[in-house]
């Protein structure tokens, strides 16, 4: 049987309120005996104190210790302990009812005695002697000693440590109850947040990405439940991704497949003549076909890191001219005109790859332009960064179409023939070639009118810049 969390709070709770519970009866055992004797010993030696006093008063008086025999020191000790027991019965006599005056001894400054105390100390012990200074005119003249009292004060610490106990059990018992009553109340107020995680965890193992968890508390589960909520968005935008991408594979797949296949049973029943212009239709739809499964294969390679590339010192302008001579009788087929400033720049990379952004760029534009408008594009330096920049004169898009620009599938407009409208792979692709080139690519509003793309690639280590240079 496993316990839960709430009872394994009560046990550690009640396990340590018991090790203090413990910790102080054993500190009463221990400690109050000593701390009982030290008290009395402080109690015994201010009853003496005022003896002293008496004592230097009368030397001062006789000025030698000859007045002093055993009748005038039972005397004076008397007159000590009336004087200081105002609250003592009158009707009984006077008497040394603390035993002092056989612990008492008086000796010179020689150290011989002037009375001397008939109690024998403990053979087994040095006696623990409590000492007063007796004082005339400003010096000592003896010494008064008394030995600690011999009366037994084990039946008193007894009881007296019985009652403190007894008291100190009766603080404790409420305060263990009220200590268990805030395990449980902080119990729930630390579980109830878990529980509800945990059911979420459950339903997202379960792939209800929909759930959320309220995250208004401000304290560390209520940022864990934050990182859920965004976990949760997370799952639910890629599964989202991961359907729309598996439609978008079927459908750019099957109608292709769907043509071809159509032609070919059109040739076999002799419906259509099998000659060159037929073959060079059906070449077309296989080559489309063959570009498509290859976006889609680099695409795979890009979620595993394993797109591979050559590393090399590649002339980037170099390429983007050789894109742009290569593009140029379809761009002029639509009658764009390109406005160029390219800058000679040296990028590490892989001149194939490299090519592949440009030529998907310069292909988006061809598609999306509008005839007789214009294409603007630009290579320059930025620090230490190349930064290709194609704008083109439109039709723009929106902010929503801008955001998801380079998401796999994604077509402005979904109408779109394949012939205009492409199959949304290639910005997918240019995004993943770039941040394989550790840049990144970002699209914005032209000030044309149309739309415009940002591939920002670092520059080969030797040509950056200082730090004392700026672009």
């Amino acid at each position: 049987m496993r316990i839960g969390l709430t009872w394994k709070l009560l046990l550690a709770i009640g396990v340590v309120l018991a090790l203090m519970a413990g910790g102080m009866v054993v500190a009463v055992h221990r400690v109050f005996e000593p701390d009982l004797s030290q008290y009395l010993r402080r109690v015994e030696v201010e009853q003496i104190r005022p003896l002293a006093e008496l004592l230097g008063r009368s030397y001062e008086q006789h000025g030698n210790w000859d007045f002093l025999d055993r009748r005038r020191w039972r005397e004076m000790l008397t007159e000590v302990i009336d004087r200081h027991a105002p609250h003592r019965d009158p009707s009984r006599p006077s008497g040394d009812v603390m035993g002092m005056l056989p612990r008492l001894s008086l000796i010179d400054m020689e150290g011989m005695p002037i009375v001397h105390t008939p109690l024998p100390p403990s053979p087994m012990h040095e006696p623990d002697w409590m000492e007063l200074p007796v004082e005339a005119d400003g010096e000592m003249v003896a010494i008064l000693r008394m030995l600690p009292t011999p009366v037994p004060v084990a039946g008193l610490d007894q009881q007296f440590r019985a009652d403190r106990l007894h008291a100190f059990y009766l603080a404790a018992l409420p305060g263990l109850l009220l200590a268990l009553l805030a395990a449980l109340a902080l119990g729930y107020h630390f579980l109830q947040p878990l529980r509800r995680l945990a059911r979420g965890i459950h339903a997202l193992a379960n792939g209800d990405y929909a759930v959320r968890l309220d995250a208004a508390r401000g304290d560390e589960l209520g940022r864990l439940s934050d990182d859920f909520n965004h976990l949760a968005d997370v799952l639910e935008r890629t599964e989202a991704q991961r359907r729309e991408g598996m439609a978008g594979v079927s459908h750019e797949l099957r109608t292709p497949l769907a043509t071809l296949m159509a032609e070919v049973d059109a040739m076999i029943d002799g419906i259509r003549p099998l000659n060159g212009e037929q073959l060079h239709s059906l070449s077309g739809t296989i080559e489309h076909l063959s570009r498509l499964v290859d976006d889609l294969y680099q695409l795979a390679l890009a979620d595993v890191d394993a797109l591979v590339f050559q590393r090399l010192p590649v002339a980037w302008n170099e390429v983007v001219e050789e894109a742009l001579e290569a593009a140029h009788a379809k761009l002029a087929a639509r009658q764009l005109r390109v406005e160029r400033r390219i800058e000679p720049l040296i990028v590490d990379g892989d001149a194939h790859r490299l090519r592949q952004i440009v030529d998907n760029l310069l292909e988006n534009c061809r598609r999306y332009t509008e005839s007789g408008g214009t294409l603007t594009l630009e290579l320059r330096r930025q620090g230490d960064d190349a930064v290709l920049t194609l704008a083109d004169s439109g039709p723009g898009v929106d902010d929503a179409t801008l955001a998801a620009m380079f998401d796999r599938f994604y077509r402005a407009d979904v109408s779109r023939s394949r012939d205009s409208g492409g199959a949304g792979l290639g910005l997918s692709l240019v995004k993943a070639i770039a941040q394989a080139h550790g840049g990144s690519v970002a699209a914005f509003h032209a000030p044309q009118g149309g739309l415009g793309m940002r591939v920002t690639l670092p520059l080969r280590h030797e040509d950056r810049r200082g730090p004392g240079h700026s672009a």
